[in-house]
Formats: C-alpha cells, structure tokens, sequence
C-alpha cells in the first residue's frame, strides 16, 4: 500500500506508464467533479462516487489481481482497512470478470483518509474501503490495469 497526499502524488510517476496516466487524471480532480466514470487511457478509467461508510463491525477484504486501485478522496472521510493478503482466508473464490476476491483477515492498520489523500493498492493488499461510523465520503477510484 502506498499512501500520500495530492501534493507528492507526483513522486510516484515512473513506476509505470499507465499509473502516471491515473497521476495526471488525479490532479485534474476538484470536489465538484460530477460522479460517473471516466476512460483515462487504455487500461485506466476512474468511477468517482460519493456515499456513506459501511459498519466497521464486520470487516471483509477484497483483492484484485488485473488492477491497481488508487483512490482519491475528494470530500468527506474514509477509513480504509488494511492486511498483507498472506495473512487472509478466502471467504469465496475469485471472479474473475469483476476482478474482486473476498477474503477475511485480522485488520492490520485502519487509516483514515481525508480530502487530497490518495492511497494505492497492489494485488498483495487486502483492503476494505468506506468504512466508518456515519462517515460521509466523495471519491475517485482510479483502476490501472496491470
């Protein structure tokens, strides 16, 4: 997992072509910007969306294994959970169209993120995103494919 803020976004630009395409997208993003989904670039598109955290009672990764995700929060919070996927179980296989797997795990680290955050997350990185006590959140989810 790689955390950050807009101001530093750049420092991750070189690590590969499609990511520095999802950087570039990034800095164009205001609050305003309307919800809906953007194509990027081939391979890169982004669903901004707004809503509320879910209950932190019952925490239940996912994973991915054809994207990166880098998610950008734009107002509100969101706490995102966070395990090395070897420390997780599966809960149900793999599918492989939507590109998600559920697994569960004990929490590592819970970060919350607040507006011009920026985290990105690699197949190894079991996260659970929008979590939070009534916690509003407006963000971009920017998939890289990999």
């Amino acid at each position: 997992m790689i955390i950050g803020t807009k101001n530093n976004i750049e420092t991750y630009k070189g690590l590969t072509p499609r990511l520095d395409k999802a950087i570039d997208f990034v800095l164009t993003l205001t609050p305003d910007t309307e919800n809906g989904r953007y194509e990027i670039a081939e391979g890169v598109y982004c669903i901004v969306s707004k809503g509320e955290a879910n209950p932190e009672d019952v925490i239940e990764y996912e994973v991915h294994r054809k994207y990166l995700d880098l998610q950008y929060i734009l107002k509100g919070q969101d706490t995102c959970y966070y395990a090395p996927l070897h420390k997780c179980d599966k809960l149900v296989p793999y599918d492989e169209e939507k590109d998600v797997e559920f697994i569960s795990g004990d929490c590592e680290t819970a970060i919350t993120f607040l507006p011009e955050d920026f985290y990105i997350l690699h197949p190894f990185d079991a996260h659970a995103p929008c979590r939070g006590d009534k916690t509003y959140f407006k963000k971009a989810v920017i998939k890289v494919k990999i």
